[in-house]
């Protein structure tokens, strides 16, 4: 517990720990230190810093420049958009069943033979670069993750469910999910009793980019920049003490 007192001391300013630093640790070596006492340090440290002449300054400084510069990473980021479309199955079938017909054309939407065909489709051509110099199972298993196929509901006689698909381009996107839907169909036809696969809602084409979030970004540097300018006060160096005037004889 003392040791952590002692850390919680190169907290407060650099001026006080000069002056008064020696002199705490020394009545921290003679005193009890509970867990109320090192509260008590950590939220005096933090509100001296708080106080300190030059510390608001830094962390405006600190946190707009990180601001900025998160901003700036944002815009250099990939961005990703997000096409969705809609299928139900529907007929006699339980919703047990049908649970299994959507498994049973999952796997083989996704298998790796359908999504080799959907990545080197002339119309699609998706992950030129990743292709170019990742081998094909590579791009399979990355495509693979940007695929979700969740349950919108079911009833007594109806099972829905949505195919997102993200992706750098949104009209590549959009292409995907109807590449994926047609597919679909297509895997119904094997099943053993195929049931009635229709379309509830078209792929959408999408309206903006799902990531970044560059206020997220931003957030994130505002953020680091303000945990960077605590550092800088918390490590800074104690001046050095003022020479003592020198008596006349």
């Amino acid at each position: 517990m003392k040791n952590i007192a002692r850390f919680l001391i190169r907290i407060y300013p650099a001026s006080w720990r000069a002056r008064y630093g020696e002199e705490f640790e020394a009545l921290l070596e003679d005193s009890a230190s509970g867990w109320p006492a090192i509260f008590d340090l950590l939220k005096g440290a933090i509100q001296m810093q708080l106080s300190a002449p030059l510390f608001p300054k830094l962390a405006l400084i600190l946190s707009v420049a990180g601001l900025g510069a998160g901003l700036a990473i944002s815009f250099m980021v990939t961005p990703r958009y997000v096409s969705r479309a809609g299928m139900a199955f529907e007929g006699s079938a339980s919703s047990a069943d049908f649970r299994e017909f959507l498994m049973q054309c999952e796997n083989e939407v996704l298998s790796r033979a359908s999504l080799k065909g959907v990545i080197q489709d002339p119309r699609l051509d998706l992950y030129p670069e990743e292709r170019a110099g990742t081998p094909l199972e590579d791009v399979i298993e990355t495509m693979r993750r940007s695929i979700m196929i969740r349950l919108d509901g079911h009833g007594s006689a109806r099972l829905s469910f949505h195919i997102d698909f993200s992706y750098r381009d949104p009209v590549k996107a959009q292409l995907t999910v109807q590449a994926l839907m047609v597919r679909f169909e297509g895997a119904n036809l094997h099943l053993p009793a195929p049931v009635n696969l229709s379309v509830v809602d078209p792929p959408s084409p999408p309206a903006k980019a799902v990531f970044p979030d560059r206020w997220i970004f931003m957030a994130i540097g505002f953020g680091a920049g303000s945990v960077a300018a605590l550092l800088i006060a918390i490590f800074r160096r104690p001046p050095p003490p003022m020479p003592l005037p020198a008596q006349a004889a």
